[in-house]
């Protein structure tokens, strides 16, 4: 049975309901016996609407006016998505792509922020008499409704987690490389080395665990994005410390060479996946229609900061562009402030796709005492032993993973090439076509299948790439 909330407005309009029109949405239990009432009360056109919503809705997520997020903090959480610890490697992409792989930049900013909005109109079934109404909560659960075919289900479901757990783990990585290089006193004196930093990186991050809602980790983005200014302002600082001795004619066309482009693309890519968190994020909003307004300031930010920043860092180092952009600095004590600072702003990006990542496992394995409820809670709002060991698993695991885990940016292309370009580029716009084809206009028809075929092809070279790169640095480490 669907229970129906007539009292609330559309939260996505995008011009197919007029203003004030009324929403059918999930509500909670004790809408029952009303919404029924109301229902058998209307007539036989929306009797039609309600039978509608009764074939394809899925239990969604309440949330309170405790839990609900300002358009400010889902700001705060998709700038912490679009400019989150990849970036420091965006000049090495320019190394590697040349000014190929700066339009990547701003190319890849546009699509994924397209790709995003498109995640929000998917959320959304659209009556016959031209309402929204909100019938999903996740992003499995869109493709569960392309689909009835489990393996592909799965598939998405699969892509999901990899991506998400593959950004924790490497959030880890980095931090620890960071703290180690931070300290070589201490390593001399200890013997502390990166798995120690490793392990110390994660004690931060154990609180996690408790996290139940979007609304705290809004608080670790907010400080997330202050920590991002400090160290851009750092790092670029002293690249314009360094203006006399910029090289432009350093940035080549296509990189050092055309098997490199791929491995940069799948880098760039990853640094804008961020799209397993934009469901629930715009279900947690108290204002679901400034979603895309959301997006755009993020994205637009993201994109022309993302941009600059690896413009000029790799102007200012040229071909001595590392990995990790703060290992090229000459003055020890900025270099040791920034690495630390770094290791902040990655320990800070941890919250928001663990919590993303560990909600999709917990609806997967546990369910709801209510139908309605997260799976990850008692009926007292607690969290449940099951959950929490859930939880407990998906840390040590990313941990585990981190200490045996080198080659930072060459296997963060892999995954972008791999997860990032599906999640990203590849499903929202095949979601939409899958939905909504016969509302669709001509022009975003060709636009989305245009996006489609744009990161199978992107996806399969860059993997083959990455790969290859892979092999080629591990059998150079055993030499």
């Amino acid at each position: 049975m669907v229970y129906v909330n007539m009292d609330e407005e559309d939260p996505q309009s995008d011009g197919l309901a007029s203003e004030g029109q009324p929403l059918f949405e999930v509500s909670s239990q004790s809408y029952r016996s009303r919404s029924i009432n109301r229902v058998r009360s209307r007539s036989f056109q929306d009797k039609q609407q309600a039978s509608f919503i009764s074939m394809s809705t899925v239990y969604l997520k309440p949330e309170t006016e405790e839990t609900k997020i300002t358009t400010l903090d889902a700001i705060f959480n998709t700038t912490n998505i679009v400019q989150g610890m990849f970036m420091i490697s965006l000049p090495y992409c320019i190394l590697l792509g040349g000014y190929v792989a700066l339009m990547v930049i701003i190319f890849g900013g546009v699509v994924t922020c397209y790709t995003a909005s498109l995640l929000g109109s998917c959320l959304y079934d659209t009556l016959p008499d031209g309402s929204r109404v909100r019938t999903r909560g996740t992003y499995d659960a869109i493709a569960s409704a392309c689909w009835n075919n489990r393996f592909v289900a799965n598939i998405v479901i699969l892509s999901q987690l990899i991506e998400g757990f593959m950004a924790c783990v490497l959030f880890l990585v980095l931090s620890g490389s960071l703290l180690n290089k931070a300290s070589p006193s201490l390593d001399e004196k200890f013997g502390l080395g990166i798995h120690t930093w490793t392990m110390i990186s994660t004690f931060p991050v154990v609180l996690c665990i408790l996290l139940k809602d979007y609304k705290i980790v809004a608080r670790t983005s907010l400080w997330c994005a202050v920590v991002s200014v400090v160290v851009n302002v750092l790092i670029l600082g002293y690249c314009f410390f360094k203006a006399p001795n910029w090289q432009f004619s350093a940035v080549s066309t296509y990189g050092e060479s055309y098997e490199t482009l791929p491995v940069a693309i799948g880098l760039i890519i990853v640094s804008y996946a961020g799209h397993i968190i934009f469901a629930p994020m715009e279900g947690a909003m108290a204002d679901r229609t400034k979603y895309n307004k959301a997006l755009n300031w993020s994205f637009s930010i993201g994109t022309i900061t993302k941009a600059l920043f690896a413009w000029i860092c790799f102007i200012t180092f040229a071909d001595n562009t590392d990995e990790v952009i703060s290992n090229n600095f000459e003055i020890e004590w900025l270099r040791i402030t920034t690495d630390i600072i770094l290791a902040l702003k990655s320990i800070l990006s941890y919250p928001l796709l663990y919590l993303a990542g560990v909600e999709l496992c917990e609806n997967m394995i546990l369910s709801s005492n209510d139908g309605i409820s997260p799976p990850s809670l008692t009926s007292t709002g607690s969290l449940k032993v099951s959950a929490v060991g859930i939880r407990i698993c998906y840390l040590i695991v990313g941990l585990l993973m981190a200490l045996f885990l080198p080659y930072f940016a060459i296997l963060s292309g892999l995954v972008g090439n791999i997860t990032g370009m599906l999640i990203s580029f590849i499903f929202p716009p095949l979601f939409n076509l899958r939905l909504n084809w016969g509302r669709l206009p001509l022009w975003q028809k060709f636009l989305d299948i245009s996006i489609i075929v744009i990161g199978f092809i992107t996806s399969g070279f860059g993997v083959y790439y990455s790969a290859l790169a892979l092999v080629r640095a591990i059998a150079a480490d055993n030499k």
